[in-house]
């Protein structure tokens, strides 16, 4: 059963407007109502039968203390929405997007966050219609769909509890159940793909170049802003967002880590070559196991972006 609880200043619109699901097996119930005992805590005989919640409301004020309490106390439900109503304006979301994080950082739960509105309350309704979400997901997105095939089956690898989805964006609504979006592309137009809105705040690009000098880079950020600006992006915002790496050494490095290669094998590789800090090649004499995992994590990106993804907001 999914369970809707209705913040305090949402329960005139709620009354006001009314609310019909598809499904039956929704319940509603206000913060003021017996249901929820003074601290909070939901009663036994509901929580039972409880799957997943929904918070509706208008975050008056701003978050508080009590929005925490409602969802540290109940820890048996492992799945939380956050629906936020009436709010327009992109500045004030975002602010309300890192509330929550800040919020719910560190609580072993699910949830996420839609805006939606008093109208209709369309967004709410769709999210509780489809079937409870048991995994986040990561979009690896590209006009280059085979380098992205390919970039998704490493990345994949560092996120085994999220659900990885190579979609083809043809607007930002395609964006909707996206909790991380990984841009990648060889080129500038590659990335030329539509921007999500501001509900998927962890967004990072990737570039298959290897071993790029400070002239090359600022180029390759000159195209991507030329391509990524004209479909709603601000590549500005993205200097310290955009990560430049070899797939072919990503792959070497993820193998490594799992003890699938060991670093003598991948030294007797012809396509691997360790460079100095002076852009040459290093004779294979000074390929020591240090050498090559030291060289290996400088020059790959695909696990901090994954860890990004996972544990910062």
């Amino acid at each position: 059963m999914d369970l809707l609880i209705v913040d305090y200043d949402c329960k005139l619109l709620i009354e006001n407007n009314g609310m019909e699901f598809r499904s039956q097996a929704i319940k509603v119930i206000y913060l003021d109502s017996e249901l929820l005992s003074e601290d909070l805590t939901i009663n036994n005989s509901i929580m039972r039968e409880v799957t997943r919640c929904v918070i509706l409301t208008r975050f008056s004020g701003g978050v508080k203390k009590y929005h925490w309490d409602i969802i540290s106390k109940n820890s048996m439900v492992k799945h939380w929405i956050i629906s936020i109503i009436d709010l327009d304006q992109d500045i004030y979301k975002e602010q309300f997007l890192k509330q929550v994080d800040t919020l719910l950082f560190g609580l072993d739960v699910f949830y996420e966050v839609i805006f939606d509105t008093s109208k209709n309350f369309m967004q709410t309704k769709r999210v509780l219609d489809k079937p409870m979400k048991m995994k986040k997901k990561c979009m690896v997105i590209s006009k280059n769909v085979q380098l992205a095939k390919n970039a998704a089956d490493i990345f994949k690898r560092y996120l085994k509890e999220w659900e990885i989805e190579i979609p083809q964006i043809k607007s930002s609504d395609d964006y909707q159940y996206a909790d991380a979006v990984l841009i990648v592309g060889e080129k500038g137009s590659e990335c030329a793909v539509i921007a999500p809105k501001v509900g998927v705040r962890k967004r990072k690009i990737w570039i298959n170049r290897r071993f790029l000098n400070k002239d090359e880079k600022e180029e390759m950020f000159e195209q991507l802003e030329q391509h990524m600006n004209a479909n709603g992006w601000n590549i500005a915002d993205y200097s310290d967002k955009t990560y430049f790496s070899d797939l072919l050494y990503e792959d070497f490095r993820e193998k490594l880590y799992r003890n699938e290669i060991s670093y003598l094998s991948l030294c007797e590789q012809e396509d691997f070559v360790v460079w100095d800090k002076y852009g040459l090649p290093l004779i294979r004499e000074g390929y020591t196991e240090e050498t090559v995992t030291d060289f290996l994590e400088k020059q790959t990106c695909f696990s901090k972006i994954a860890n990004d993804f996972q544990y910062k907001s």
